[in-house]
């Protein structure tokens, strides 16, 4: 019974959730709202803008990294597509009042599957942008890498630190 009641709590929490997201951009709806407008790039979408920017490449390499996230892309636009109506149908069913716990659910599963999907292509795109530097780039993107991270962690620090102030 607790277990029910949790697992119901959780796909409401979810449900509710996704509306957020279904909503459309911005405050007019076009956009136009604070920090809208635009989608930031997807993971393999900024690994191929650090290797560009901080990794010495040939024209080789660069085009086959271009071949891959345009690969990439078209694969991913029917996914988003279908990510985007999943969100919208679920905002129509939880707009409407009536409670269908199965109709929830089985669009929460759905949401779930095309997240799974995502992320394997987003894995798999990464993946083979990374086969194509050699060993020595592959050490240069991870310094880079780190030199970000830390320079996370320092602002982080000074958040709290002005929060603790």
């Amino acid at each position: 019974m607790n277990t029910t009641r949790i697992a119901l709590a959780a796909l409401l929490t979810a449900a509710l959730s996704a509306t957020a997201f279904a909503a459309p951009p911005g405050r007019d709806g076009a956009g136009n709202g604070p920090g809208m407008g635009h989608k930031p790039p997807s993971p393999v979408g900024m690994l191929a803008r650090t290797i560009d920017r901080h990794i010495d490449v040939t024209d080789e390499q660069r085009a086959e990294i271009e071949a891959i996230l345009a690969a990439h892309r078209e694969q991913a636009r029917p996914l988003a597509r279908e990510e985007r109506e999943a969100r919208r149908e679920l905002a129509e069913l939880i707009g409407s009042g009536a409670w269908d716990e199965a109709a929830v659910t089985a669009l929460a599963e759905r949401q779930g599957q095309l997240t799974t999907q995502r992320i394997v292509l987003g894995a798999r795109g990464a993946a083979d942008m990374l086969a194509v530097l050699n060993d020595e780039q592959r050490a240069e993107l991870d310094a880079v890498r780190e030199v970000r991270r830390e320079m996370r962690r320092e602002r982080s620090e000074r958040r709290r630190e002005r929060i603790g102030d």
